[in-house]
């Protein structure tokens, strides 16, 4: 009987009898709601991005094999805490079975050192990687879409270019390009353009000289303890995934940086899986079996502090953030709907009292004010999810460009709500929503029948 046809459209009558506090509850719980979905529809991209970039960008794919405590110490003590050939080899031989889940297996050789011009010297990191391994990672569609200012070098070459020479080809970022002054890359060297010059580093022609010449000495401590150097050519620019490392970065194939070091260890080996989902059985199950058969060596994931503490720090941040903001638009929400509802209760307390006194239970006299307010929900949410979709729509299209803390570069804001955030909101909001109306309603309904005709 409640929920008869004649219920439904008595309800729905009801709504337009104070169209104003229809309206200003309406855009309480749309307007809220619209607002959330923005919001977390940035929360996403930005997450997203982060995500991508930590993954992808750094090459630390979902989770890398690591020497024990090498996180620590790999950089200050290279030879004890990289990985040997015959580690590599047990590494591989361990993950063998679980191939269909993988997707590439990359590793990675970290490492500092001074990169010089012939007149200057700066303190570098580099990371050395197999050209084929970055081609496929920077291949893939999410890294594309949520971070198109990384998945490239934005200028130049990059590392998998043939110099037919014994060089090393190498792509630093723009800011360590600039403190070497290499305004030219190798594709667009001038030949022998040292040759005619004296060196002397205070000669304006020299300096010009070193702008138009690619190439670039790279000095390190090699494994032995004994000095080492390569010979370098910059092919091309990247960006560097946190603005801190733009003064330092470089990325070099696998196979030279070794030879730099003289060594053919590597920092670690990481796999990227074809699937995020399996993530939870190398967590759960792998990772412990593994350490246990292997005490020396380590299993870490791209989302732990110890490998990605910035990563950690800015999405426990943005968690927080939207977390703070669900709370304070459904506080606002909520007081809206109580306000609301005790105005309308006061001012419908006859048509109250006449219901009790038809002999209507108290149970389906506040069931009809929740169908009302069930139909404002519904009605308010989906004007609310379309507001959302048009404004974000037209932020994306406006090309707005932010520079977030860390980044290296301004990146376009971008505005993505997720379905999956829209529909458990809703339920949230309807459930709330029916709970206020529902037990506001019986309260009233516990008045004496004659005072509640005699208030109106």
């Amino acid at each position: 009987m409640l929920f008869s046809k004649t219920h439904w459209k008595f309800a729905l009558l009801n709504l337009w009898r104070n169209p104003r506090r229809t309206l200003v509850t309406g855009l309480a719980i749309g307007g809220g709601f619209m607002g959330l979905c923005i919001f977390e529809g940035y929360i996403y991209r930005t997450t997203e991005h982060l995500t991508n970039s930590t993954i992808h960008s750094e090459f630390t794919g979902h989770f890398g094999f690591y020497k024990k405590n090498a996180i620590e110490n790999l950089l200050t003590k290279p030879k004890k805490y990289s990985l040997s050939p015959a580690e590599q080899e047990l590494i591989r031989s361990e993950i063998r079975e679980f191939e269909p889940q993988i997707d590439l297996i990359v590793p990675l050789f970290r490492g500092l050192g001074l990169i010089s011009n012939s007149c200057k010297s700066e303190p570098f990191l580099i990371r050395g990687i197999d050209p084929e391994s970055k081609t496929k990672i920077y291949k893939n569609e999410n890294f594309k879409k949520h971070c198109p200012y990384l998945a490239k070098t934005f200028r130049g070459e990059d590392i998998n270019i043939d110099l037919k020479n014994e060089s090393a080809p190498i792509t630093l970022t723009a800011n360590l390009s600039q403190l070497m002054h290499k305004k030219v890359l190798y594709k667009e060297r001038v030949e022998n353009s040292l040759k005619n010059v004296s060196l002397d580093c205070d000669n304006p022609d020299y300096k010009k000289s070193i702008e138009e010449d690619p190439s670039v000495q790279l000095m390190v401590k090699s494994f032995d303890g004994n000095p080492w150097a390569l010979e370098a050519n910059v092919v091309g620019l990247h960006f560097e995934t946190l603005a801190f490392n733009e003064d330092l970065g470089i990325v070099a194939p696998l196979k030279k940086v070794q030879e730099l070091y003289q060594s053919e260890n590597v920092s670690s080996i990481h796999i990227f899986l074809k699937n995020i989902s399996d993530l939870k059985f190398w967590k759960q199950d792998f990772k412990k079996k593994f350490e246990q058969k292997y005490p020396t060596l380590e299993v870490l994931f791209y989302d732990e502090s110890r490998v990605n503490p910035f990563y950690v720090g800015i999405k426990s941040f943005m968690s927080f953030i939207l977390l703070f903001y669900l709370v304070v638009i459904g506080t606002v929400i909520t007081i809206s709907v109580i306000n609301s509802m005790t105005i309308c209760l006061i001012e419908r307390s006859f048509e109250i009292g006449t219901l009790r006194a038809l002999g209507y239970k108290r149970s389906s006299i506040a069931g009809l004010f929740v169908i009302e307010n069930f139909l404002l929900s519904c009605f308010s949410l989906v004007l609310g999810s379309l507001g959302a979709k048009i404004i974000g729509n037209q932020i994306n299209r406006a090309h707005i460009l932010f520079k977030p803390a860390g980044a290296p570069t301004e990146l376009q804001l971008v505005i993505e709500p997720t379905l999956s955030f829209e529909i458990i909101l809703s339920f949230i909001i309807i459930f709330v929503v029916l709970l206020i109306t529902y037990f506001l309603t019986l309260k009233e309904t516990r008045k004496n029948i004659v005072n509640l005709l005699i208030n109106d």
